[in-house]
This record gives structure tokens, C-alpha cells and sequence, in this order.
């Protein structure tokens, strides 16, 4: 068994921001990240589609760090599952980590996941999350389709939009399903986010220099075609699209956290069930922090933040001195934090789907993806009385795939919260047990 200092899950800007900060002070550190390089879908390749001035101070921010990780003695863990926990102990499942890593401490910054209501059509060849579709033309340097049709709620939205014009792609229209009220509430914050006014207004320069539609519109979308997209039915109108890319913001991924014992705290606009956790990042379990979109989705700059913090409070815990400068920078640090989750609340706010994804659903409808569970079955299921995620888990296989419930545990919630007379922080998550995520059955019988 490996031993560590600190050991942290996650080499986004949270993980990676900690894994700097705890390294300059001579912890030993393990890295650990399911992707073949650090930086999360934020900082892994945002240039080749991207000029400089379209990245902003956190990813700029995150670059360097994510430089500087390569010259410090960090243990980093590429394509690696942490599939188990007990304590701050880990189980792994990759090719070139030890079966298990006990740490003195843990930092678990997970991150998030995109998330898409379900609507006619959404399984589809074709249909994409924004996300995704931006990785596409980064990572790739491949277009989505030929013509596109953005949709949702949020700046992913503007910033794929604005990518894929500037690599000579067709986009249809941009359908925002939010209303123009929800975003007068982040105009008290204006004055400290001037880097990404500018950010959005260096997108916005895109999409009128290409004369996009850009139409407000909150009805449920449908996508059509046979056996691929062909069109996408908006309201009123018909768009010939062989790619919807589609999103409403981000759910954290809190199974690690749930599987470790951590306390929950329901907060609707922070993405849902997140850890209960002090100013310092700690979990109410000890040695255990949790930082960036799993303690709340806020975005790249307060994951930075949030690492930082975390790293300085598990290195306290472990007896590390910290400096008058130090001490400073923590100040700094939770008062930055704050400015953050308020724009974050904000932000969130403008990004939740219309309830007509919900009211309107058909019963042909796919809600459980892995199990192509329908609507139809859920509403049987509710109807001979399932109250719950684990209720309709025990009935109907939904959170039984491959993605574990990831994908429909919250579309699930919110069917029940609209459905069922519940309310949302009536409705606990699916139930986890290790493995955490599909691991290969060898690594499973090592464990014993």
C-alpha cells in the first residue's frame, strides 16, 4: 500500500490548484484523475480552437498552475478510478497506480457534470451535450455537424457558438431557454466580474459578426429522424440540423463523498446535494475536504479558490506552519470564495430548464438512458407508490447502468419533486456502494 500526506481525487482546477499549493510546502502528494492528462474539461486544451483573449483570468489562472505541476514531485495517477474509500484510504483501478493509497488526508474535487432534461428525441444520433461538443472541436479540431442548432441556458451556450463560427461551422440559431429577468439579479455583482463581461461580450462580437439568430425561447424541444438527426421542432419552427448541442448547467458528482459518510446539505442553486462543509473546505468526517463543482457548482475560478483552501486547511491539519502571508492569502482566499458562490447562485438561477420539460413529459419519452427506462414505466411506478431515487431504483433498474445514475438521478428528482408532491430536499440521492464506477472484475478480487 502507497502512503501519502495528502491524496487528492480530481485533477481539475480544484485538484489541480491544491495539489500545487500542498506540494511548495513539502507535502507528499498523490494525484489522482481518470483522464490520460491533468486539467479537467476546463484547462485540458482550451487553445487550438480558442484565441487568447477568449480563455479569462481563471483559466489563464489555471494554465500556470497546471505548468508548475509538471516541475513539483506530485505522484500523478493518469487514468485512474478511485472506486472505493474507507476512511481516507483509497481503492484504485488504473494502469500505473497502486490497488490502494492510504493518505493522512483527503481532497475530493470530483467536479461536475453537465445536465440535459429529457425530451423527444434526446437519445439520438446527433444530440449532444455543450460540453461535449466544445471538447469535440478542442481536443479534436472536429465540428459537431455541419448545421448546428445550440440550445439551453448559460455561457457554455455563447462559448460554443462563438467557437465553432470562428472554426468555420454553420450554427442555425441560438434558442436560450432563459428569461432576461433572472440575469438582472447578477447586476450588483458587475463591478467584480469585469473579466467575464468581457469575456461574454468577445462572444456575443462573434455571433453578430455572423448575423446568428439569437431567440429566446423555453418550450420543450424536440429532435427528430431516422436513426440520426435530421430536424429539431422549436415552438413554432423547424430546424434541418444534423447536431443539437444542448445543456442547463452542471450537477456535482458527490459519490465519493457520499460513500465516505460526509453530511449533505440540499442547495437548489449550487447544483442540488452537496457536502456540508466549514469555510475551509472540511467535511464533517475527518481528514476529508471537499473542493470545486462537488461542494457546488460555481464554475473554474471557484474551484481554483477552493483548492487552495483546501490544500492550506489539510496542510494545517497535518502540522505544516502557515506564514503571515499565508494567513493573508486565506483571508483572501474566503472572501474571494463568497463572491463566487454568489455569482454562482445567480448563475444557476438563469440556468435551470422551463417546467415544461417536466409537465409535458410523453410517456415514450426516455428518462433512464443506460436502461432505456420511459416515462411511461416512472409514472407506473409512482402510481403504485415509489417515493423515492432507491424506490424506483428496486422497480424499474433505473441507476443500474453504466453511468450509475449520474445521467438520471436528477432527471429522476426532479420528476418525483413535480409528480410526486414532494419537494426537492425531500428526495435523497441514489444510494452508492463501491465501485463507485465500473471497474475491471481482477481489480475487485484484489481488493478482496
Amino acid at each position: 500500500m502507497r502512503r501519502v500526506d495528502l491524496a487528492i481525487v480530481g485533477a481539475g482546477p480544484a485538484g489541480v490548484a491544491a495539489a500545487v499549493t500542498a506540494a511548495r510546502r513539502g507535502l507528499r502528494v498523490a494525484l489522482i484523475d481518470e483522464a490520460p492528462t491533468p486539467g479537467g474539461q476546463v484547462l485540458t486544451n482550451p487553445g487550438t480552437s480558442r484565441p487568447h483573449d477568449a480563455r479569462g483570468q481563471a483559466i489563464e489562472r489555471g494554465q500556470t498552475l497546471l505548468a508548475e505541476l509538471g516541475r513539483l514531485p506530485v505522484e500523478l495517477y493518469r487514468e485512474t478510478i478511485a472506486w472505493a474509500l474507507e476512511g481516507t484510504c483509497l481503492a484504485l483501478s488504473g494502469p500505473e497506480s497502486p490497488s490502494e493509497i492510504e493518505a493522512a488526508a483527503l481532497i475530493i474535487a470530483t467536479g461536475g457534470r453537465e445536465y440535459v432534461p429529457p425530451f423527444p428525441g434526446w437519445t439520438l444520433p446527433g444530440v449532444m451535450t455543450l460540453g461535449g461538443a466544445q471538447r469535440l472541436i478542442d481536443k479534436h479540431g472536429v465540428l459537431p455537424g455541419r448545421s448546428i442548432l445550440i440550445a439551453g441556458a448559460g455561457p457554455l451556450m455563447w462559448a460554443l457558438a462563438a467557437s465553432v463560427l470562428e472554426n468555420d461551422g454553420e450554427v442555425l440559431a441560438i434558442l436560450d431557454a432563459s428569461r432576461p429577468a433572472d440575469w438582472a439579479r447578477a447586476l450588483p455583482l458587475i463591478g467584480t466580474l469585469q473579466d467575464r463581461l468581457r469575456l461574454a461580450w468577445r462572444y456575443f462580437k462573434v455571433m453578430r459578426g455572423s448575423r446568428t439568430p439569437y431567440l429566446f425561447a423555453r418550450g420543450v424541444l424536440q429532435a427528430r429522424g431516422d436513426g440520426y438527426l435530421e430536424a429539431v421542432l422549436a415552438g413554432e419552427r423547424t430546424y434541418t440540423a444534423d447536431s443539437l448541442c444542448v445543456g442547463f448547467g452542471f450537477r456535482p458528482n458527490i459519490e465519493l463523498l457520499q460513500l465516505a459518510g460526509c453530511g449533505f446539505v440540499f442547495e437548489r442553486w449550487l447544483g442540488g446535494w452537496i457536502p456540508a462543509i466549514d469555510e475551509h473546505m472540511r467535511t464533517d468526517q475527518p481528514a476529508i475536504y471537499a473542493a470545486g463543482e462537488c461542494s457546488g457548482v460555481g464554475g473554474a475560478a471557484k474551484a481554483l479558490l477552493e483548492g487552495e483552501l483546501a490544500a492550506l486547511a489539510a496542510g494545517t491539519g497535518l502540522g505544516v506552519r502557515l506564514e503571515a502571508h499565508d494567513e493573508d492569502r486565506l483571508e483572501w482566499l474566503k472572501r474571494r470564495r463568497q463572491r463566487e458562490i454568489r455569482f454562482a447562485r445567480v448563475l444557476n438561477h438563469a440556468c435551470r430548464p422551463p417546467r415544461a420539460y417536466t409537465d409535458d413529459l410523453v410517456d415514450e419519452t426516455i428518462l433512464c438512458r443506460c436502461e432505456s427506462v420511459r416515462y411511461g414505466q416512472v409514472e407506473q411506478a409512482l402510481q403504485h407508490g415509489a417515493t423515492s431515487l432507491d424506490g424506483l431504483k428496486n422497480e424499474l433498474r433505473v441507476g443500474q447502468g453504466m453511468c450509475q445514475g449520474r445521467t438520471c438521478g436528477p432527471v429522476l428528482q426532479q420528476v418525483l419533486a413535480q409528480k410526486a408532491g414532494q419537494t426537492r430536499e425531500q428526495i435523497l440521492p441514489f444510494h452508492v456502494r463501491p465501485p463507485v464506477k465500473p471497474v475491471e472484475l481482477g481489480k475487485l478480487q484484489e481488493a478482496g
